[in-house]
């Protein structure tokens, strides 16, 4: 029964991070998602990607229905569901020979770009060609570099010589993150410019992507 609850008390902490952070659309919408996770698990009901997607975009329209035109809102949503429907399809395409970090990051990286492929070129008119490279190296290196933070606050609460310390080892972790974003960025193929999709072509690319991760391939 404790377990259940394990991770109610983090929630405000959750809200406290939204307010500090500006109550940007996607932080909010990743704020109350993570909520409705934390609150199936404690009704012992197990957690569904897709289902927590939707209870947490209908709670956000719900309160502020002018959301839906909002590109954070619009790009943490899609990337959402292109993990939730594509990536274990992704992963399973993945020779096993290759290593797991990389088939996940692969899977992962490939899954969120289809779910907002038209919506990054409905906001930004550009699409990357080097991101799947990138994200190999940049995706664990974030994953790092938020549990060093997590590590820096705590240690400075206990000594500011700590505090000094593991912030000189972030410090370092992001700079490493920015040379290599900067580096692919600097590539000069690195992206290039694309027309705006129709309505209708948006349309019928969901449609068709939708099952897909449904159902897989046809063949």
């Amino acid at each position: 029964e404790n377990k259940k609850w394990a991770d109610k008390p983090y929630i405000p902490f959750i809200f406290f991070f939204v307010l500090i952070t500006g109550m940007e659309a996607s932080v909010l919408w990743a704020c109350v998602m993570a909520s409705v996770i934390m609150a199936g698990k404690a009704m012992d009901r197990k957690a569904d990607l897709l289902n927590s997607l939707g209870i947490a975009s209908l709670i956000l329209l719900t309160a502020n229905p002018f959301m839906l035109f909002d590109a954070g809102f619009l790009l943490s949503f899609g990337a959402t569901a292109g993990l939730a429907l594509l990536y274990a399809r992704v992963h399973n395409m993945i020779p096993v020979k290759v290593p797991k970090l990389i088939r996940e990051t692969f899977a992962a990286t490939v899954a969120a770009q289809a779910g907002v492929l038209p919506l990054l070129i409905l906001f930004f008119s550009k699409l990357s060609l080097v991101s799947l490279i990138a994200n190999l190296f940049v995706v664990p290196l974030t994953g790092i570099t938020t549990v060093t933070g997590m590590v820096c606050v705590a240690a400075d609460s206990i000594h500011p010589i700590l505090g000094v310390f593991t912030g000189y080892m972030l410090q370092s972790l992001l700079h490493i993150i920015l040379m290599i974003t900067n580096f692919c960025a600097g590539i000069p193929w690195a992206e290039v410019g694309v027309h705006h999709w129709s309505l209708p072509a948006i349309i019928v690319y969901y449609a068709v992507l939708i099952p897909i991760g449904v159902y897989g391939l046809p063949f």
